[in-house]
């Protein structure tokens, strides 16, 4: 979930919409060096206040989330030895949903280990539960996005048969960054039964399960917060999150074929510390960083476009800009940025449902590449990776057109920029 009222992000690596399942795990799911250190069964009447606090709040989150959190039982409460979270279409303190938030805040802390929780999902247009982490003190590292963000496991209930886990961090808000991995059940839906989410946390690494399968893998992260280093942020005490969001930015607002009530099921929650030693990870972070293009601003999904409210995209030229961690000032990729052999440029495009595009990328105005454009989803994107070695030191520019003659397209996004 993204934290606070702080909604536009920098893309720095691999988007939610990347589909790599990365290495193996540096330290097995199953390791004997793993210690349940704390969990929740959920096997009492009631919810354990010494290990859970509910949120009592509904201004939207920074999200456009149209919830209002409750602490009532009708919103959250055990049954069957499960937590069910219960979101509600009704009238509640201004808000037209409500539904439920726990965290272990200030019961609760953790810096490193396995998190293991065994959930269903809800289903339908607007539905967003998430089981994640914050900073128990995020003050600090300046507060968000400096202090770090760890999502375990978010899911919107239009795409159930996908998930995602992903990391916020890096410099102030609007120009922070997140990465992070989808996972694609092959057969059914999250909706169906349970499944069960966890995430290692070592120093410099994070991985993210279904399952038992591995599907993503991260060590790219920093943050802006002064005197902090590698594996800064994520080497501080953070706190669990578990909720269902009715609407917002990321799945929209609930639609005629959303049923209510809708229900997110935790059967529980475990966590383990690690008794071996932990491996040493290489922590690359002076890496390129991606910046605004010129004539371009980050929308509410961290998507590059054009500047004020939608407008024609036909025939737009832009001309990528980057920012290296050591560099003082952004450049243009005709730069190289001390680049070498194996330099790659790499994009994540989408177009607005059902409206096709074409992304032409040209090197000195000779035509390299053309990809082909149409997203059939709201979260629809495709990846591409472009090998720059042999255009090194020269202008690379980028076209977006509409391929139907006379359309005037109304959205197109660039997301993920990133020299490598």
């Amino acid at each position: 979930m993204r934290y606070f009222n702080k909604l536009l992000y920098t893309v720095l690596f691999p988007s939610i919409a990347f589909h790599g399942y990365g290495n193996s795990p540096v330290i097995p799911l199953e390791s004997p060096d793993w210690e349940m250190v704390w969990s929740d069964e959920f096997s009492a009447p009631e919810i354990d206040t010494t290990k859970w606090r509910h949120i009592d709040k509904g201004d939207g989150f920074g999200n456009q989330e149209l919830q209002y959190y409750t602490p009532r039982k009708k919103n959250s409460f055990i049954k069957d030895g499960k937590l069910v979270i219960k979101a509600f279409k009704e009238t509640y303190k201004g808000r037209a949903y409500t539904s439920a938030k726990l965290e272990s805040r200030g019961e609760a802390n953790f810096t490193y280990g396995k998190f293991s929780f065994r959930a269903k999902m809800p289903i339908g247009k607007g539905m967003w539960p998430a089981l994640w982490m914050m900073p128990s003190d995020m003050n600090k590292l300046d507060g968000w996005p400096m202090c770090g963000e760890i999502d375990v496991m978010e899911y919107l209930g239009h795409e159930p048969n996908k998930i995602f886990g992903s990391l916020h961090f890096g410099d102030p808000w609007p120009n922070n960054a997140y990465t992070g991995g989808n996972y694609y059940l092959p057969s059914g839906t999250f909706h169906d039964d349970f499944h069960i989410f966890e995430l290692i946390w070592i120093p410099g690494k994070i991985q993210w399960f279904v399952d038992g399968k591995l599907y993503s893998s991260k060590t790219k992260w920093y943050t802006a917060a002064p005197g902090q280093k590698p594996p800064a942020p994520y080497n501080y005490d953070f706190f669990l999150i578990m909720n269902l969001a009715v609407g917002g930015n990321l799945p929209g607002s609930p639609d005629a074929t959303t049923k209510f009530p809708q229900t997110f099921e935790v059967d529980w929650v475990r966590v383990y510390k690690y008794n071996g030693e932990f491996p040493e990870i290489e922590t690359p972070f002076n890496k390129a960083v991606s910046k605004i293009a010129p004539g371009f601003k980050l929308d509410n999904n961290g998507d590059y476009r054009l500047k004020g409210k939608p407008v024609d995209y036909l025939n737009q030229r832009i001309t990528l800009k980057v920012l290296a961690l050591d560099e003082k000032k952004p450049v243009s990729l005709s730069k190289s940025l001390k680049a070498n052999k194996d330099t790659k440029l790499k994009f994540s495009i989408s177009s607005q449902v059902g409206q096709k595009w074409q992304l032409v990328i040209k090197v000195n105005d000779k035509v390299i590449k053309k990809l082909k454009v149409m997203s059939k989803t709201e979260t629809d994107w495709l990846d591409e990776v472009i090998d720059l070695s042999k255009y090194k030191g020269r202008e690379i520019t980028v076209k977006i057109e509409n391929q139907k003659i006379g359309n005037r397209a109304k959205v197109g996004y660039i997301s993920e920029i990133k020299l490598d």
